[in-house]
């Protein structure tokens, strides 16, 4: 594979910097005049410009255009005249339709690098590298010739770098001089890189929502997090909410007001699914990318905390990661927990809290009823209250159960010696960002035990202990 790697040159060694300079703005008038002959002569000799009227193109014939500008050649240096013209020829042929169309003109050529060629046959230039890492250049300009130093330090190390290792490797084919923006002579050296070892896939990518942050990705052993946080999707949301309101409040005040009001609450609904699906996408490919970048070889995403943006696609935001980790090669795994139908009297997972010790219990329970009542109480002193309950079928409430254990593993302290009890607060919080709380329909129930009132239950801080 050939790439381009750019060095400046930073003095001259064998001449003056201005009759260099000087002979490099000469050879790049000269290449900025033949890029134009070219051109010109591909659009005359071309059959189809003649008649540009027909309904379909005529096919292009050979272009060969250095008869024209043979005569150039006042030192020697007829190969670049020759390299020259084919690329311009190429670029000619490109755009050869788009002008025959009338959509594109003939291309004014301002500024052409000069070739510096570098084969088999020719070669226009040698490096060669001091004993104090200074990388020097022999190259000729039309007739003259000149040794230059190439700039190196911090910023060019990587360059400089890769430009040894293709001399040793004799991997340098033909590169080219110009001038750039700021008026210093730049050379793009055409590189051959040797193709990097695949490097074998592993690990897996843990992507989650939070109620801080819209995205979170840690791989293993990570100390910061991936973070996308979206705060503008919060505003689109608020927008959207402030416009509704008062659109409705418009439709309400008058019966005349009502059908321009249904319009634009549709104009307002539409702006924001639309914003929604292309921010879905965006996010999606950022965290796909991401993943493509660390390596990894799984990529799992859970969705369950939805607070941070409750008005969501979530499905289809996992739908996109899906698919674009399948073209990418990444086994994905959406971990997102979810309760459709919360009841008691199914097999669950049950979060319960004790107003007494300020803990909460996580275990598991089935359908009969003295186990109801074995589960929920641990002594006749300490009446517990469901917090929140996770039905799944019995088969597998014991993996359910140890996952939530190993889940809340940080709500662990030294203090509490008993397997499925936990402090309180962090489980709480996370009940309440995932609007877990309460989803046995005990709301009314949890605001008396927490001491807040029925419609704090999901915004109310964390309980302290009696």
């Amino acid at each position: 594979m050939d790439i381009t790697i750019r060095l400046r040159i930073s003095r001259v060694i064998n001449a003056g910097k201005n009759d260099f300079y000087k002979s490099l703005r000469q050879t790049l008038n000269l290449s900025r005049r033949i890029a134009n002959m070219v051109l010109t002569h591909c659009a005359t000799d071309d059959p189809a410009m003649s008649n540009p009227v027909s309904e379909k193109i005529a096919k292009a014939g050979k272009l060969y255009a250095y008869p024209h500008i043979k005569a150039l050649n006042r030192g020697g240096y007829a190969i670049e005249l020759s390299s020259l013209a084919r690329r311009y020829e190429k670029v000619y042929k490109d755009a050869r339709f788009a002008i025959w169309r009338g959509t594109k003109q003939l291309p004014l050529v301002r500024s052409a690098p000069w070739p510096l060629l570098h084969n088999k046959s020719t070669r226009r230039f040698s490096l060669r590298e001091t004993d104090d890492g200074r990388l020097v250049m022999t190259l000729s300009l039309r007739s003259d010739k000149f040794e230059v130093e190439l700039k190196r330090g911090s910023n060019y190390r990587d360059q400089v770098s890769g430009v040894i290792d293709a001399m040793k490797r004799d991997a340098i084919g033909d590169s080219s001089i110009w001038i750039d923006r700021n008026g210093r002579a730049s050379i793009g050296f055409s590189v051959d890189v040797e193709p990097e070892k695949p490097r074998v896939a592993r690990g897996t990518l843990r992507a989650s929502t939070s109620r801080d942050a819209f995205l979170v990705a840690m791989k293993e052993r990570d100390t910061t997090p991936w973070t996308i946080n979206a705060d503008q999707m919060r505003r689109w949301q608020r927008e959207k909410e402030k416009r509704y309101q008062r659109l409705r409040q418009d439709r309400k005040a008058d019966v005349k007001l009502g059908r321009p009001a249904n319009q634009e609450l549709q104009q307002v609904a539409g702006k924001y699914n639309r914003r929604m699906q292309t921010f879905a996408h965006n996010a999606a490919r950022a965290l796909v990318d991401y993943a493509i970048r660390r390596r990894v070889a799984k990529l799992t995403l859970d969705a369950t905390v939805k607070s941070y943006v409750k008005k969501f696609p979530w499905h289809d935001f996992a739908t996109k990661v899906a698919y674009k980790c399948e073209m990418a090669g990444i086994e994905f795994s959406e971990i997102t927990q979810t309760v459709l139908d919360p009841s008691t009297d199914k097999p669950h997972v049950y979060f319960k809290y004790s107003p007494m010790t300020n803990r909460v219990k996580i275990g598991r329970t089935g359908v009969g009823a003295a186990r109801h009542k074995q589960a929920e109480t641990d002594s006749p002193d300490d009446q517990l209250t469901i917090l929140a309950l996770d039905n799944q079928p019995r088969n597998k409430l014991v993996a359910r159960e140890k996952y939530w254990h190993a889940y809340f593993s940080s709500a662990k302290s030294d203090k509490i010696k008993q397997r499925e009890w936990y402090e309180a607060e962090p489980i709480i919080t996370w009940l309440r960002e995932a609007e877990w709380l309460g989803n046995s329909g005990n709301r009314s129930q949890i605001a008396q035990v927490l001491g807040t009132s029925e419609d704090g239950v999901l915004s109310g801080p964390p309980p302290g202990p009696r």
